[in-house]
């Protein structure tokens, strides 16, 4: 499943810095939804009330989605600004791969430590 980790969004004493939100068209219409008990979008509107726009990560996981421009809703209000991390190919392409790791790290290494 795309989107934020339930684990840890609702935890108290979250000490996340960094929230990488794994953009797909599915994921991006379920935070779009009317549903108040929808869990995508809980979790999303948490990390952008809790952590801010300014420290999330926006993971493209599809082609159609390449364009932030064309994200619709919370998703393009929110991220559709910042810079993605393209991540949309064969995941057997090694080198891709290690290239948005390293494109996810380039994003915030000041602020968050990933290992």
């Amino acid at each position: 499943s795309s989107g934020i980790n339930a684990e840890w969004s609702l935890r108290p004493g979250d000490n996340t810095r960094l929230v990488l939100v794994f953009v797909t068209q599915k994921y991006a219409k379920e935070v779009q939804s009317g549903q108040d008990n929808n869990m995508k979008k809980l979790e999303f509107n948490y990390a952008r009330r809790v952590k801010g726009a300014n420290n999330m990560v926006p993971v493209i996981m599809e082609e159609r989605m390449k364009k932030p421009c064309d994200w619709r809703g919370p998703v393009g209000m929110t991220l559709g600004g910042i810079v993605p991390v393209r991540m949309f190919f064969d995941f057997e392409d090694v080198a891709k791969f290690w290239e948005g790791i390293s494109g996810i790290k380039k994003k915030k290494v000041p602020t968050a430590t990933l290992r």
